[in-house]
């Protein structure tokens, strides 16, 4: 499916639409079958395409910025990385925290039938038990985070 974003003054603008809509803005044009820059830029519209958000790490995150437009005459979405603001980190550490958190509490509760009182509990699987629910306190956590080995 064709995609297409609109232009001024040879720049895009707004949001791509579908193939469809642009169709229904023009209703009485015969478009072909195969859309070209050539085409459609005559209508005020470049064909458009999305591309993959890279995967940021650390403290930063892509943004989407202005297209830029190929050798093919079609417009790409572009990315650039920039760096989280303060309130954007804490909220990006209490998400992974929040995350290890759900992992350790699946890890204890994985053994939680051996911690009933009609069940004994060794010594070993004690200490387990314990050194997940002390995860939080490591250092590095929530970006560090090194789990006990299940006896």
């Amino acid at each position: 499916m064709t995609l297409f974003i609109k232009l001024e003054e040879n720049r895009p603008v707004g949001h791509a639409i579908v193939e469809d809509n642009f169709r229904q803005l023009f209703p009485n044009t015969s478009f072909p079958r195969f859309y070209t820059a050539e085409v459609v830029e005559p209508f005020g519209y470049g064909i458009y395409d999305f591309s993959n958000m890279p995967q940021a790490t650390g403290y930063t995150k892509y943004i989407e910025v202005e297209p830029v437009k190929n050798e093919s005459g079609i417009w790409i979405q572009t990315w650039q990385l920039v760096d989280m603001t303060d309130e954007e980190k804490q909220e990006h550490d209490s998400k992974i925290a929040n995350q290890v958190r759900l992992e350790r509490n699946t890890r204890l509760f994985k053994t939680d039938y051996l911690a009933l009182t009609d069940s004994t509990l060794t010594v070993e699987m004690a200490a387990y038990r314990q050194a997940l629910r002390d995860v939080p306190a490591q250092d590095g956590f929530p970006h560090s985070v090194v789990w006990p080995t299940k006896p």
